[in-house]
């Protein structure tokens, strides 16, 4: 229980914007956790650590705690696609930003077709999908890139989620400006 408070405080700490405070929370969890043998709240623990390291701290922390989640979740939950796809998602976006990219979008882009029926958080597919249509859109694969926002207006669109729907929006409407589709760009805007 004392876990749990510590954890739901980081997180509330998180979106408040006082870091310092989070990590001291996250740290007691993380604690917690791992005296009771919790693996499943200690995957979620170092996501939520990694979140106060890209906000306070470099990269590099947050990439070795994305991949601390990843590692969990391989040993301990090879079997559950969502977990691995959140893993994975994550870990690949703080690669991304490390310019560590071979390979990556077509990484991203199973785990989001594996998961696209699953339950799933805006945020998650938000990640998964802004950096994997980057990295095509980067190599100048427009083809493959149009391909993906299209599979994620269905996805979208099956599941009702207005507020990514729009964020999808913005993102058609980057591709197609950095494609050089001025008429779709002008219909999108």
């Amino acid at each position: 229980t004392r876990g749990m408070l510590s954890n739901f405080l980081s997180m509330f700490l998180i979106e408040f914007g006082d870091f310092a405070k989070a990590r001291e929370y996250a740290d007691q969890a993380m604690a917690l956790y791992r005296d009771i043998g919790a693996q499943h709240l200690q995957f979620f623990m170092h996501l939520h650590l990694s979140a106060i390291d890209l906000e306070i701290t470099t990269l590099a922390p947050a990439i070795e705690a994305r991949k601390k989640a990843l590692d969990l979740c391989h040993a301990q939950f090879a079997s559950d696609p969502s977990l691995n796809a959140i893993a994975e998602i994550y870990y690949g976006e703080t690669l991304f930003e490390a310019g560590e990219i071979e390979g990556l979008a077509e990484r991203l882009r199973g785990s989001l077709l594996r998961i696209d029926r699953m339950e799933g958080w805006n945020m998650l597919y938000l990640a998964g999908y802004e950096t994997c249509l980057s990295l095509l859109i980067e190599d100048e694969r427009f083809e493959a890139a149009v391909e993906l926002c299209d599979h994620a207006g269905k996805m979208v669109t099956r599941r009702g989620m207005t507020q990514f729907s729009n964020q999808l929006l913005a993102m058609q409407l980057d591709l197609a400006v950095r494609a050089g589709a001025r008429s779709e760009a002008r219909r999108l805007a």
